[in-house]
């Protein structure tokens, strides 16, 4: 509630010639712009700030774009106001949306949204979530790094998730569990199996191996062309 709106005693600093600023002249020229901005609201010892939406119609921020009221809570941090109120404060008064928080963990806000059904202008009321969470699918997923220095962790901060090597490494960190990454680090899997070697010669099947002699096969080519 701060930083979004010139009214109220304080200044937006989400602008649409503030992002043009800072997106340089080819999207600026192509009308660079916020879909919607939003406010958080949270009561300090137990009472809102003066510029909280929940004290204001929406009308009161004066900005061009849609706003919602992007955060809250109940019980102390939002004036003991049940989620009823929350939410049909942010309807009545003009918001364009409320996301409260949380969706999942206790206390939800599902009955605040609920409670929309009773208004003669709202359609439809749809609520997709449940406590508990949904299971999750990711539990056979595998998040194998691509060597033993670096982390997957480490590769995706370093967005090296789309690079080649990364193919069939990481897969739940960099690649959300695709089935193509899982079938890929399957195929790498079976290749690094060591074969049964006859007679001392060389286990071509080794990745690691393979890859050894094939690039100082290239080194020695390189050298002839020169």
């Amino acid at each position: 509630e701060l930083a979004s709106s010139d009214a109220l005693g304080k200044r937006n600093y989400y602008t649409d010639e503030c992002l043009r600023g800072a997106v340089g002249a080819a999207s600026a020229a192509a009308g660079a712009r916020l879909d919607f901005l939003q406010v958080h609201s949270y009561a300090h010892k137990g009472k809102f700030n003066p510029t909280s939406p929940f004290l204001h119609s929406e009308a009161d921020f004066r900005v061009s774009a849609p706003l919602l009221i992007g955060e809250f809570v109940l019980g102390q941090k939002a004036e003991g106001r049940t989620a009823e109120q929350l939410y049909g404060w942010a309807h009545s008064h003009a918001f364009a949306g409320a996301w409260g928080w949380t969706a999942v963990s206790q206390p939800t806000l599902f009955a605040g949204m609920a409670s929309l059904q009773g208004y003669a202008n709202v359609s439809a009321v749809t609520l997709t979530h449940a406590t508990p969470p949904p299971p999750d699918t990711c539990s056979d997923c595998s998040d194998v790094p691509s060597n033993t220095r670096y982390t997957c962790e480490q590769q995706v901060r370093w967005g090296k998730c789309g690079e080649p090597w990364m193919q069939g490494f990481c897969c739940r960190s960099c690649h959300g569990c695709s089935s193509q990454c899982e079938s890929r680090r399957s195929l790498l899997a079976r290749e690094q199996e060591p074969a049964a070697s006859t007679y001392g010669q060389p286990d071509w099947s080794h990745t690691a191996y393979r890859d050894y002699v094939m690039q100082t096969l290239e080194e020695h080519r390189r050298r002839t062309r020169l």
